[in-house]
């Protein structure tokens, strides 16, 4: 196991994944991410700094990345907030578990202006997303027969790898 801190300040988080540290400020501001907490104390003292959490740094890194790639800010992290599999593989990549990689990914057929179609999101190892993602464009829609357009895979065990990576190079600057 490393011996990375598990709390960071908002500069190394920000810096960790691409961000101003004045960016998560923002994003609280309009409510699409609350991560981070205040110690003890300093709840009603608007000066106070946030700590963030490895996972909740990894997090933010996931859902800036489905962002990059035109997901709504606010639904790329509510995808990363409520999955047990980023959870589970960001642990992985924390406690160097030597678990294969997890693929996030979304097979969708919805370009359609008023967003009616279907999508189907879906989280596989790198082994399995190997085996499957030459086929997943001859996915189809169960009503209408429409094939996928869209296929979009994101490594979020790699994400999380590069994150922690960065916080470990903060941590030891």
């Amino acid at each position: 196991m490393n011996k990375l801190k598990t709390v960071f300040l908002a500069g190394a988080a920000a810096q960790a994944i691409g961000v101003s540290p004045i960016t998560f400020r923002h994003w609280r501001a309009r409510g699409v991410c609350d991560f981070g907490q205040i110690l003890e104390g300093g709840e009603d003292n608007p000066r106070s700094r946030r700590r963030y959490s490895v996972s909740e740094v990894c997090m933010m890194g996931i859902a800036t990345y489905l962002a990059r790639f035109g997901f709504d800010l606010e639904e790329a992290f509510r995808i990363v907030a409520g999955s047990e599999d980023i959870k589970n593989a960001i642990a992985a990549e924390f406690f160097e578990a030597g678990e294969p990689d997890r693929i996030y990914c979304l097979v969708d057929g919805s370009a359609s202006e008023d967003g009616s179609g279907w999508n189907n999101s879906l989280f596989l190892s790198l082994a399995d997303w190997q085996a499957h993602v030459p086929t997943a464009f001859e996915a189809t829609d169960a009503l209408t027969k429409e094939a996928a357009e869209v296929v979009l895979s994101v490594n979020v065990s790699a994400i999380a790898r590069r994150v922690i990576k960065a916080l470990r190079a903060s941590d030891e600057g």
